[in-house]
């Protein structure tokens, strides 16, 4: 079966692209001449935006390093959900800034595993 396509507006959108924004649509749909607009494939739409902050290392006494952080995600439904993690690691075996974002990268996962999935798909309705 073919991929289902999305309306995705652009940044300065007309209020008619900002309606159908995040709509199921034929694959290559504008909503107007000159739209700047675009249609993406629906799996693209429906992965997760994933942030990390507050990121910090720390010297332990016995010479490890422990990176903590807090990763906040957005759902495709435009829920959010967010957690805080550590790792702790030895320099002497590991690559620190390469364990923590193993780390951030796997609890991003985890949180992104926890967002509703859509139930039914919104018709396309146009105008």
């Amino acid at each position: 079966m073919a991929d289902e396509f999305v309306f995705q507006a652009s940044g300065e959108a007309c209020d008619i692209c900002l309606g159908l924004d995040g709509a199921t649509v034929p694959d290559g749909f504008t909503a107007h001449d000159n739209c700047l607009c675009q249609t993406i494939p629906k799996s693209q739409d429906k992965q997760c935006k994933s942030a990390a902050e507050n990121i910090d290392f720390q010297n332990t006494a016995d010479g490890h390093i422990i990176a903590s952080f807090e990763v906040t995600i957005l759902c495709p439904d435009g829920s959010t959900a967010g957690a805080s993690g550590e790792v702790e690691v030895d320099p002497n075996t590991q690559n620190p800034i390469s364990e923590m974002w193993d780390a951030i990268h796997d609890l991003s996962d985890d949180l992104c595993d926890s967002c509703e999935e859509e139930t039914e798909p919104e018709p396309f309705n146009c105008c």
